[in-house]
């Protein structure tokens, strides 16, 4: 089958070759070998390339699969079958083919809503995570976000958004309270803002920010830190399009001219 795909497209690049003037030895009844033999070559070593990606994407799976198997959904709770598919991801980081077997491994989750609905409570609740997930809850949270994330390019950007501002509102109670935030957590917010930000157009966030900022979440209450956060995130994106002094103005008056 591969052969007649071949010598179909060899004889495709020869037709190719006579309509476009370049046919003077066709005319004297010659063939042009050298060139036929080109294709060909570069043909076959085409498919070399593409056999060694294939093997090399097959390796990764059943590497990942003899270290960590997918978890049985007969056998065990959501939980774990979220943090299973997780700790897959991460062994993959680093290696060939990495965001293909990552990707492949977030399309099982989006569409179970109880795993999205416990990524979602392990970013908002941060006793949640560590009771579900121990140790772990770190790398949980930091793969809760892309999951989200996922899930929003894939057209439903709500639950990306409910997670940010409900984290927001968690965070700047905490501070407000005087209380410390729990390692890291500022930075998943980063990570949650950026990603819902990310969803809409620059044009929509600067000429509509005050209807992006309340679709994720936002309100002028929140502690400085937390609107600090948003600020940032909005500030990158307007900065694409004005100046820098423009920049600040915008942002200042935006979110209550914080320092």
């Amino acid at each position: 089958m591969k052969k007649g795909i071949i010598f179909a497209g060899v004889a495709a690049v020869a037709a190719t070759l006579f309509w476009l003037g370049w046919s003077d030895n066709f005319a004297d009844g010659e063939t042009n070998t050298s060139s036929v033999a080109n294709v060909v070559q570069q043909e076959n070593k085409n498919t070399v390339n593409t056999n060694k990606l294939d093997e090399l994407d097959k390796k990764l799976t059943t590497d990942i699969d003899l270290k960590i198997p997918k978890a049985d959904p007969k056998v065990t709770t959501t939980e774990e079958q979220l943090l299973t598919a997780f700790q897959r991801m991460q062994l993959s980081v680093g290696k060939f083919n990495s965001a293909s077997f990552i990707n492949e491994e977030m399309q099982d989750l989006l569409h179970n809503p109880e795993m999205i609905e416990i990524a979602q409570k392990s970013l908002i609740d941060f006793k949640h995570a560590e009771a579900a997930f121990g140790e772990q809850q770190a790398l949980v949270r930091v793969f809760s976000i892309r999951l989200l994330d996922q899930l929003a390019k894939a057209g439903e950007p709500g639950p990306l958004y409910e997670a940010t501002g409900q984290l927001a509102s968690n965070l700047s109670e905490q501070l407000a309270n005087g209380e410390e935030i729990e390692k890291r957590r500022d930075l998943d917010l980063e990570d949650l803002v950026y990603a819902s930000i990310s969803t809409y157009d620059d044009e929509q966030v600067i000429s509509s920010p005050e209807m992006v900022m309340m679709e994720l979440g936002y309100f002028d209450d929140f502690h400085n830190d937390v609107r600090k956060i948003y600020a940032n995130q909005f500030g990158s994106i307007i900065s694409r399009e004005k100046s820098v002094d423009e920049t600040i103005e915008i942002v200042q008056k935006l979110f209550k001219k914080q320092s």
